[in-house]
C-alpha cells in the first residue's frame, strides 16, 4: 500500500504538470519547477517509510521512465524546454545513489533533497525574474541573483533543521556549507547539479555527523 501511495503521488504530480502546460500553455520553464519541487517534497518523506533497496530500484525505473517519456516526445512539462539539460534524468539517479548512505538518520537525505527541490529551483526562478548580472559558464547561463537566491534558501534549510533537530552543525559549518553548495551549484551546468547538489551535500552532512 505504501508503495502505492508513493508512486500514485509522484504521477499524480505529472498529471497536474502535464494540465497546466496543455490546458493553460504554460511556459514548460515553469511547469517543470513545478515537478521539481513537488517530488521533493514527495521524497522528503520517503526516509520514514522505505528501505534502500526499493528506493534504488525506483530511482533507476524513473531514470527509465523519463527516458522513454524523452524519446516518445511525452511529458511535455518536464522535457518540453529549449535549453540542453540531463536533469531529468539525473534528478532519480541522485536520490537513489545516496538514499543507501542516508535513510538514517532521516535528516541526512532530507536536506540534500530540499537543497535539490528548492535552493536549485528558486535559483532558476530568481534567474529568470531579477536575474541583471549574468556569466556564461561554458556557454551555460548562470545569473548573481540566482547564486545568491541559492545561497540564501540554502543557509535557511540547513538553519531550519539546526532548530528542529539539532543537526550536529555549528553556525559556521552552516554558512561554509550553504557557500561551498552555491559555488558547486553555480559550475554545475546542463543539468548535472541535479547530481552534484545532493552529493555533495550528502557526503559533507555525512562526513560531520
Amino acid at each position: 500500500m505504501k508503495i502505492i501511495i508513493l508512486l500514485s503521488s509522484f504521477f499524480l504530480l505529472f498529471i497536474i504538470a502535464e494540465t497546466i502546460k496543455v490546458f493553460l500553455n504554460v511556459n514548460p520553464e515553469w511547469t517543470r519547477k513545478i515537478v521539481h519541487i513537488g517530488a521533493g517534497f514527495i521524497s522528503f518523506f520517503i526516509p520514514y517509510f522505505f528501505k534502500p533497496l526499493l528506493i534504488v530500484l525506483l530511482g533507476f525505473l524513473f531514470l527509465l521512465f523519463f527516458i522513454l517519456t524523452f524519446y516518445l516526445k511525452k511529458l511535455k512539462s518536464v522535457h518540453g524546454i529549449k535549453r540542453k539539460t540531463w536533469g531529468a534524468f539525473l534528478y532519480p539517479v541522485s536520490l537513489a545513489f545516496i538514499y543507501p548512505f542516508t535513510y538514517n538518520p532521516p535528516y541526512l537525505f532530507q536536506i540534500p533533497v530540499l537543497v535539490l527541490a528548492l535552493s536549485d529551483a528558486f535559483a532558476g526562478i530568481s534567474g529568470i525574474l531579477l536575474g541583471k548580472k549574468e556569466f556564461l559558464i561554458y556557454g551555460y547561463k548562470r545569473t548573481l541573483e540566482g547564486s545568491f537566491s541559492f545561497l540564501l534558501t540554502t543557509f535557511l534549510i540547513l538553519f531550519g533543521f539546526k532548530l528542529a533537530v539539532n543537526i550536529p552543525l555549528s553556525y559556521l559549518h552552516i554558512i561554509l556549507l550553504s557557500f561551498i553548495l552555491t559555488f558547486v551549484e553555480f559550475f554545475s551546468i546542463y543539468g548535472f547539479d541535479n547530481f552534484t547538489i545532493p552529493v555533495f551535500t550528502a557526503l559533507i552532512l555525512w562526513a560531520l555527523k
